[in-house]
């Protein structure tokens, strides 16, 4: 079930601006704010069924954006090839002899860090 929630709301990170206003709204109540179908109801005075039918909705338009686009995907495995790539040259600096060459790679992996998460 978490890993439900934790890949909606990565979804929600790059898609959640082209869903309605209710939609979002709803999404980010249900899966960020932890409300019940119930509490979202009663927060917009509509039937439970509406909302679960409106989030059901939402997560099919997020399902195909990102089907469609891939940009979620990409951007994760992106993110975790820098993190391995940032590590392994972190390592690299420690068993090198050489000075010159260890400050040139840790110039390097300064750039490099803000891009990483």
């Amino acid at each position: 079930m978490f890993e439900k929630f934790d890949e909606i709301n990565r979804l929600l990170d790059f898609y959640g601006g082209l869903l309605s206003n209710i939609q979002l709204e709803c999404m980010n109540l249900y899966y960020r704010f932890d409300y019940t179908l119930s509490e979202i109801a009663e927060e917009y005075s509509i039937s439970r069924q509406a909302v679960s039918e409106n989030i059901k909705r939402a997560e099919q338009k997020l399902y195909g954006y990102e089907e469609a686009l891939n940009l979620a995907d990409r951007f994760y495995k992106r993110e975790e090839a820098l993190d391995n790539a940032i590590k392994r040259l972190d390592k690299l600096i420690n068993s090198i002899e050489d000075k010159k060459l260890c400050c040139e790679i840790s110039d390097i992996v300064e750039v490099l860090r803000p891009l990483s998460s």
